[in-house]
């Protein structure tokens, strides 16, 4: 029996071959046939999805100015709370390196260091390193990233990491690299500022862009906030470039599009005040408090207000002294009047009037200063 259905299998095995079909393989329809092709069968594969970039969130300031550096702890304490750790900010890459390693440190040498090699710069304040230690209080885990040029090189505080990596055998690593890159990059600048500043700002704005992709891109897909000079965050701002070329935020918007977002923190005032001037009373839009002890040595501070519709209030004063945008917290535009009350080393204040005319002060050694305020001799 068992013989007999072997041979009946084999037989019907053998006209289903005859016949054109397969014992172990039926025909497919066409259609059936059609979809199974492999170029139907990519078209079904899923699409892989891109990678994610983040976000990039910049912030345009005035150095030093306590207003918006409360502002600044505000925002990086939100971002830190959400998970963001990664905070760009304007310093070389060597001084940012000492500053990760000073915020996990049981104490302030390295910043104390950090704020006494860096006098005669715009980052020189108490305000800026009380900051620096909110940061370390209230976001511990912040890892700072430097993309500018090393204007510390020359102090002898950004040697102190290379030092750090030789004595543990990192004289090879890139992190070394990138510190001596980051030194060079700033002697370049300041040889090219010797005898044109115009194109010594191009080449730091170039190199500051550089130096940010490079560091962005150790942390792809991080979001990130970081903090610079207004004038490096203004998209289409090349004012102080002599007019022509890109500046940092420009150059990042070429590289990261819609993921890069800017905001002008000077351009927010603090308050509204009403301010009596020459016997009027004016709305004022009041712009915070600026220490000037480093480089003044009659006055500790000076504070700045913006007077609204001033109009023509003001035609024809005699102007007795003046002072550029450049030492402005905000921008400004021509026409428009100021209040500034300087406070004096001894305890006393002066309170003066400015209004901006259509002329630009270009300082030979600094480049384009800005819009030029004449100081008013009020009757």
């Amino acid at each position: 029996m068992k013989k007999t259905i072997i041979m009946l299998l084999a037989a019907a095995m053998l006209a289903l071959t005859a016949c054109g079909g397969s014992a172990a393989e039926p025909a497919e329809p066409a259609e059936t046939k059609a979809a199974n092709s492999p170029e139907a069968q990519a078209s079904m594969q899923p699409e892989p999805e891109s990678p994610e970039q983040g976000e990039i969130y910049l912030y345009g300031e005035e150095h030093s100015n306590e207003r918006l550096l409360a502002i600044e702890l505000e925002l990086w304490q939100g971002y830190y709370e959400d998970g963001m750790r990664h905070l760009f900010i304007e310093y070389g890459y060597a001084n940012a390196q000492l500053l990760n390693l000073w915020l996990r440190a049981e104490d302030d040498e390295i910043l104390e260091d950090f704020y006494q090699k860096s006098a005669g710069t715009q980052g020189h304040s108490k305000y800026t390193f009380d900051w620096f230690r909110s940061i370390k209080e209230t976001c511990p885990e912040t890892v700072f990233h430097g993309t500018d040029v090393d204007h510390l090189a020359q102090t002898g505080f950004s040697g102190q990491y290379l030092d750090y990596l030789e004595e543990n055998g990192l004289q090879d690593s890139e992190e070394y690299a990138l510190a001596v890159q980051g030194m060079t990059q700033a002697d370049e600048y300041y040889r090219l500022g010797r005898t044109d500043a115009i194109a010594a700002a191009r080449y730091r704005e170039r190199m500051m862009a550089e130096n940010f992709i490079r560091e962005r891109d150790t942390i792809p897909g991080e979001d990130i906030m970081g903090i610079y000079g207004a004038a490096h965050v203004r998209p289409g701002d090349n004012t102080y470039l002599g007019g022509e070329g890109e500046n940092m935020a420009d150059m990042l918007i070429e590289a990261y599009g819609e993921t890069l977002h800017t905001d002008d923190l000077t351009q927010r005032p603090l308050r509204t005040d009403t301010l009596m001037v020459n016997g009027k009373e004016y709305q004022a839009s009041y712009y915070g408090e600026v220490d000037i002890s480093d480089w003044s040595e009659d006055y500790v501070s000076r504070e700045f207000w913006r007077l609204e519709d001033a109009g023509s209030d003001f035609d024809g004063l005699e102007p007795t002294g003046w002072l550029p945008e450049s030492n402005y917290p905000m921008e400004i535009e021509t026409g428009q009047a100021f209040v500034i009350k300087y406070h004096r080393a001894d305890g006393g204040s002066e309170q003066r009037v400015l209004r901006c005319v259509e002329e630009r002060f270009i300082d030979p050694n600094g480049g384009d200063q800005g819009l030029v305020t004449h100081e008013l001799a009020l009757p």
